[in-house]
């Protein structure tokens, strides 16, 4: 089976129906045209001429005919768009490490703790562990000799001997 690729350039050009009219814009000009006729048929008095429906049919044309108008190569509806998704974007972009994969927060937690003042220069004593006394009394002794090694995964080895 043989496959061709298809440019960019190809798929990115609009169909003109007729004239310089595309797609979109003969869809954006015929839509009042089918709400006024059904709001013609539904709305009350049905079947019947009503000057309500009269403007709403000429507003959908003033709307709609604005928006299928073209400036730079776009339609006003797509201008629209993009200044829509432009003011819908977030203004503040926060950093949340509140969720499950990192930590667990309740609210009750959060206030609790928004009521706590905590003092910095309190300083906190803790007791170490038997085997890092006995690490230091080796490393602190003057007849040890202590030797560091890096390894290739960036460990590191701590040596310590006895020099007689």
């Amino acid at each position: 089976m043989k496959s061709t690729i298809v440019p960019a350039q190809v798929t990115t050009t609009e169909d003109k129906i007729v004239g310089s009219i595309s797609v979109t814009q003969l869809i954006l000009l015929v839509t009042p045209v089918f709400v006024g006729g059904i709001s013609y048929a539904l709305m009350p008095p049905s079947l019947n001429f009503s000057l309500y429906k009269v403007f709403l049919v000429l507003i959908l044309f003033i709307v709609f005919g604005v928006m299928a108008i073209r400036i730079k190569g776009r339609l006003i509806m797509e201008w629209v768009l993009i200044l829509r998704t432009f003011n819908a974007r977030p203004r503040y972009y926060v950093f949340n490490k509140n969720v499950v994969a990192h930590r667990d927060i309740t609210k009750d937690s959060v206030v609790a703790r928004s009521k706590v003042k905590r003092n910095p220069l309190t300083i906190k004593s803790v007791l170490p562990h038997p085997s890092l006394v006995l690490a230091k009394e080796l490393v602190n002794h003057p007849g040890s000799r202590v030797s560091l090694k890096l390894s290739r995964k960036g460990g590191f080895y701590v040596l310590v001997s006895k020099s007689e």
